[in-house]
Order: C-alpha cells, then sequence, then structure tokens
C-alpha cells in the first residue's frame, strides 16, 4: 500500500499482506452492520405483533446469517425482517399464517428472501465447503510464536 503525505512528496510505502487487509475490512463491516443494526427493532416489533416474541434469539441469528448473503442488497429491511419471522415460526411450528395475510406485503418477496437466506445454510452444510475452507485455511500463514512479541 502506498501512501503519498501531503505535506511532502515522500511517497511512504506499507507492507501488508492482502489476506490481512481483506480480513480487517471483512471484520469491520460485519462489526458495523450488525451494531448498527436497523433489524433489531423490526424484528421485535414484528415478533411481538405475530405473537412469537419468546424466539427472538433464533430470529436474530437468521438476520445476522443473512449478513453472509446478498440479500442486504436485493430487499428492504422489512423484507428481511419478516423473512427472519417466517423462518423462525415455521422451525418452531407455531402458524402465524393469519398474521401474515394481514399485512400489505407481496408474499411471494417474503419467500424469496426466506429462500436466499437459507441457501446459505446448505453451502455451509456442504461437503465440497468443508473441503474447499479447508484447503484455504491450511494456505493462510500462520504466525510463529517466537516472531509475537509478549505483551506488556
Amino acid at each position: 500500500m502506498r501512501v503519498l503525505s501531503d505535506r511532502s512528496s515522500t511517497v511512504q510505502t506499507y507492507s501488508l499482506p492482502s489476506i490481512q487487509i481483506s480480513q480487517n475490512v471483512l471484520f469491520r463491516f460485519i462489526y458495523f452492520v450488525s451494531s448498527n443494526s436497523q433489524y433489531l427493532t423490526v424484528v421485535t416489533r414484528f415478533l411481538n405483533d405475530a405473537g412469537i416474541n419468546e424466539h427472538i434469539d433464533t430470529a436474530w441469528k437468521l438476520v445476522n446469517d443473512s449478513y453472509f448473503t446478498d440479500a442486504l442488497l436485493l430487499y428492504p429491511p422489512h423484507i428481511i425482517a419478516l423473512a427472519a419471522v417466517y423462518t423462525c415460526a415455521f422451525m418452531h411450528g407455531k402458524d402465524i399464517s393469519k398474521w401474515f395475510m394481514n399485512l400489505n406485503v407481496n408474499i411471494n418477496e417474503v419467500g424469496q428472501a426466506v429462500a436466499d437466506i437459507l441457501h446459505v445454510y446448505e453451502i455451509w452444510n456442504s461437503p465440497y465447503f468443508e473441503r474447499e475452507v479447508r484447503a484455504i485455511l491450511e494456505r493462510v500463514p500462520r504466525a510463529n510464536a517466537a516472531n509475537k512479541k509478549p505483551k506488556k
């Protein structure tokens, strides 16, 4: 990475492995999205309205896992929240079909969002994914214990 200083015409060169930069950007993005999420209040409100507010942990995990899909780019926040509520109700055997029919929302769009969010679980549980991730992790350089400086 090259940085040009404003005060002088010198160029400072920093060499960081691209994997570290990518990891840093990804972790910061996930932290920003999860800590500044607009979904918590929407999901909580929908769960209360549907009468299944005891399953907020499951719904919140579904919303967090949706960050690993392109659903954030394809659907508005209320559709993703409804998809999480629908999936949560289905997982726990709750019937919220009457509540869903009273909503002014395209049920096909919610169904497509549910399919997109659940698709990530299919990928994560596939043997191909495990084999590929293991191969990638084996190529990631490990830090030597001798190179680490002790913390003060």
